[in-house]
């Protein structure tokens, strides 16, 4: 039987970040939008509710599947 070359395998681990905004001033007082970026410029969001979000309707946003670096996370709150 012959040699074999050795197989290589990497491994970056992945990781998410999660925003979440509450107004206390009740629904439909305050809104927030969120943006994260890393050093490449803004991430893809995965949405609350499965579609794309307009400015200032930010519950809550999810960027994941992210490797490791930094990123930075911007939340405008607004009346």
């Amino acid at each position: 039987s012959g040699t074999s070359d050795p197989i290589n395998f990497v491994n970056d681990p992945l990781s998410e970040i999660r925003v979440i905004f509450s107004s206390l001033a009740g629904s439909n007082v305050t809104a927030a939008s969120i943006v994260c970026a890393d050093g490449s410029g803004p991430i893809a969001a995965v949405s609350e509710n499965g579609s794309a979000d307009p400015a200032f309707d930010d519950t809550d946003e999810t960027f994941t599947n992210l490797k490791e670096g930094t990123y930075t996370c911007t939340i405008i709150i607004d009346p």
